[in-house]
C-alpha cells in the first residue's frame, strides 16, 4: 500500500510540473502575442517585416501542446 502512495505522489509532482509549464508557456505565448501587435501596428513597418510578423503571430495562435 506503501508503494502506491509513493507512486501516486510521484504522479501527482509531475502533473504539477507539467500544469506548471503548460501555463509558463501560455503567459509567454500571451506576452509576445501582445508583443507582435503591437510591432505590426508600426506604420514604419516594411512589408517583409510585416509579413515575418504575421506568421510567427499565425504560429503563436496554433497550439502545439
Amino acid at each position: 500500500m506503501e508503494n502506491f502512495d509513493e507512486l501516486d505522489n510521484q504522479v501527482l509532482a509531475n502533473l504539477m510540473k507539467i500544469k506548471k509549464k503548460r501555463d509558463a508557456n501560455l503567459r509567454f505565448r500571451a506576452e509576445q502575442k501582445e508583443r507582435l501587435e503591437k510591432t505590426l501596428n508600426d506604420p514604419l513597418l516594411s512589408p517583409v517585416a510585416k509579413s515575418n510578423i504575421e506568421r510567427q503571430l499565425r504560429e503563436l495562435i496554433t497550439p502545439n501542446d
